[in-house]
């Protein structure tokens, strides 16, 4: 005799959710660099700190230019009063307006040399552009840097983004807003809500896959940038 198996039919919910491996990268990271060149006088910051935006974290030498600023302000009040001297003589047409004219010319240049040295004098006071974490400091007291060379990282990491691929047959379910669950794998069931907040304008030709980005809180910076997590849209 044949078997026969029943069964009561029931209704049933199957979840249409979408799961990929996803990128965390801070909401602002940067490595900072040295604008221009000088030495190391001090740092004053400790790998791995907080710090708020604005912090002073690395002074160059800046003794030469500070030198020539002192010089030339100098010259700035010299040209100056040379040119209120010329132009109040030429109001009586004692002198030509070329003579006012190279007056002033001094006078501008002098004032722009200022400018220039109060700059570089600025770029020499490296601070932190935004509030963040540091990371390993990557200069010593006298190192001389060149511009371009690395000193420490800094990110922002108490709201982040995840970036995941997304196959084409699935790229067309996903809308900015739409809920997105990560969860950061390291056995706990800790996990973190955001949105979807960009998807990719093209599709990768070799992985039929699109990237698409996510942004969520993480206020207790569980989540580290380059950190791989699960990524669940529904």
């Amino acid at each position: 005799p044949e078997s026969v198996s029943s069964y009561r039919v029931t209704r049933q919910a199957w979840p249409n959710e979408f799961t990929a491996v996803g990128t965390v990268e801070a909401h602002e990271g940067i490595t900072i660099n040295a604008e221009v060149a000088g030495k190391v006088q001090r740092i004053l910051f400790q790998s791995g700190e907080f710090v708020e935006a604005g912090t002073l974290l690395v002074e160059q030498e800046s003794g030469n230019e500070k030198a020539q600023l002192d010089a030339a302000e100098a010259r700035s009040k010299l040209a100056d009063a040379n040119f209120q001297r010329l132009k109040a003589l030429r109001a009586s047409n004692t002198i030509s307006q070329s003579e006012l004219d190279a007056a002033s010319q001094q006078l501008q240049s002098s004032l722009a040399d200022a400018v220039d040295l109060k700059t570089t004098l600025k770029k020499k006071q490296i601070r932190a552009p935004f509030s963040g974490r540091l990371g390993i400091r990557q200069v010593d007291l006298g190192k001389d840097l060149q511009v371009g060379s690395p000193i420490v990282s800094l990110q922002a990491t108490d709201r982040i983004r995840v970036n995941f691929p997304v196959p084409q047959q699935w790229l067309v379910r996903m809308t900015n807003g739409q809920p997105v669950s990560v969860r950061a794998g390291d056995g706990s069931d800790k996990s973190f809500d955001g949105v979807i907040t960009a998807i990719g304008a093209e599709i990768n030709s070799a992985t039929r896959n699109a990237t698409v980005q996510s942004s969520l809180e993480n206020p207790e910076n569980r989540l580290i940038p380059g950190m791989a997590v699960e990524t669940v849209v529904t």
